[in-house]
């Protein structure tokens, strides 16, 4: 009888789950040992969105299962929120295994011969999707919330633009400091704007200085940007509406300027009004850009 397994493990850093990738590898080793399955890999996936299974170990796991021609019988994870947290996915994904490659997902908590078309046993992996997609959905929630909550208290809370660098203050909190080297290019670029110089005419005078940004709305895009001012554009959120306020960070040119060039612009409409905030990040690292965690 063929009795090969493989297994799965996953982990978020936003994903909140107690349970280590050497947990879970753990379990689906005593699992498989339980019930005499030749565990022939073990794929995990770290830091990979639960809602979707584009994620780099899945595909190589897809890939070993077609190489294998049809060997493989099961795919035993942790728990089923480590295979998905999006119960409509999930289940597609569990019933194309099935069909396709005539393999059964497991949880270390299901006996082998569970029978997945049992009524009974697909509400309770159904209930278990449910649970799982529930939490995703206030991950989500929870994070929308915690980054609102920053920019409005004027925390810029994305890749730095050109003339700021990505950085930390003393709380270990992301913040922007001045990059020396770039922010001359910005305040060239709204000098030139002011004294009538085209778009295109201030493009080809910066550029050869290190302007770098390609593309025919990049100076329009520096020239529209509210952070260079020492702002932060807040988007509406939970019937609140959109804002500016003070940044955390040092303006490169004044609100003045900023104010003119949007009119000058034809974008003269500001949205609520301006609500002050203290720099207050006297010391501050300046660290790499690092990607948005998944979820």
């Amino acid at each position: 009888m063929n009795n090969y397994a493989i297994g799965y493990i996953r982990i978020s850093t936003k994903d909140q789950s107690k349970y280590s990738l050497d947990y879970q590898a753990e379990a689906v080793r005593d699992y498989c040992s339980h019930y005499g399955l030749e565990l022939l890999n073990v794929f995990r996936d770290n830091g990979e969105h639960s809602d979707t299974f584009d994620r780099a170990d899945f595909i190589a796991l897809e890939q070993f299962i077609r190489k294998l021609k049809g060997k493989v019988r099961y795919l035993i994870v942790m728990a089923h929120d480590r295979f998905s947290r999006d119960i409509s996915e999930a289940l597609r994904k569990i019933r194309e295994l099935e069909r396709k490659y005539r393999i059964k997902v497991l949880a270390v908590d299901e006996p082998i011969d569970i029978d997945p078309e049992d009524p009974d046993i697909f509400m309770q992996r159904a209930f278990k999707y449910l649970m799982a997609n529930q939490e995703l959905l206030s991950i989500r929630k929870r994070t929308k919330r915690g980054i609102y909550n920053a920019m409005a208290a004027g925390r810029f809370v994305q890749k730095a633009p050109l003339g700021y660098l990505n950085a930390k203050d003393e709380a270990g909190k992301g913040i922007i400091i001045v990059d020396e080297a770039k922010a001359p290019l910005i305040q060239e670029i709204y000098r030139l704007y002011r004294s009538g110089m085209s778009y295109f005419n201030i493009a080809k005078e910066v550029r050869p200085k290190g302007f770098k940004l390609t593309g025919n709305g990049s100076i329009q895009a520096v020239l529209s940007n509210c952070v260079y001012a020492g702002m932060i554009r807040v988007p509406a959120y939970n019937k609140k509406p959109e804002q500016l306020v003070k940044g955390l960070h040092e303006p490169l040119i004044s609100e003045v300027d900023y104010w003119i060039a949007q009119e000058m612009m034809g974008k003269n409409k500001r949205p609520s009004k301006t609500q002050p905030n203290a720099y207050s990040a006297p010391y501050y690292t300046t660290i790499p850009l690092q990607s948005t965690p998944v979820i």
